[in-house]
């Protein structure tokens, strides 16, 4: 068993050992001692979220007073979400080009990876891709670049 800190005026009132974990692991059960009176509070320290499958939307978590399969008393005024995970690419400018134009320098591009989780590693490198849908393609005479940001050692 998981054990918890418990801070607040009725955190005496509760076990730091947790009871369950039920509905497939989606509802935490905490063990209450003693009934807490009125405007106790109780602050829980120390959980984990885990096993972040698939993307889903914004919500709230829910708190039960009622016992198990007891109705939402209350909603977590701030929400969770699970997200994918992403890099992104940036260019300094936008630019122009025109057909048979010579080879051009391209506007700096800036990759940043994603706050949360880095997601660019060495095994897979990095590529910058143009798409199909415009006609034209690196110039492979290019062989280095100048690299500069707080990844450019890596």
């Amino acid at each position: 068993m998981t054990t918890v800190t418990l801070s607040g005026s009725a955190s005496a009132k509760v076990s730091t050992t947790l009871g369950a974990y039920e509905d497939s692991n989606h509802t935490l059960v905490l063990n209450v001692a003693s009934d807490f009176t009125v405007g106790q509070t109780l602050t829980i320290s120390g959980l984990k979220f885990a096993n972040f499958t698939a993307v889903s939307a914004t919500d709230n978590l829910q708190l039960v007073t009622a016992g198990a399969g007891g109705a939402t008393a209350s909603l977590d005024a701030r929400t969770k979400t699970i997200q994918v995970p992403t890099a992104t690419l940036s260019s300094a400018a936008s630019q122009t080009f025109v057909v048979g134009q010579v080879s051009t320098a391209a506007s700096n591009p800036t990759v940043t990876d994603d706050a949360g989780v880095a997601t660019i590693k060495a095994a897979n490198g990095l590529r910058i891709r143009i798409p199909a849908a415009l006609n034209m393609t690196w110039d492979t005479t290019v062989t280095t670049v100048t690299l500069s940001g707080t990844a450019s050692a890596r």
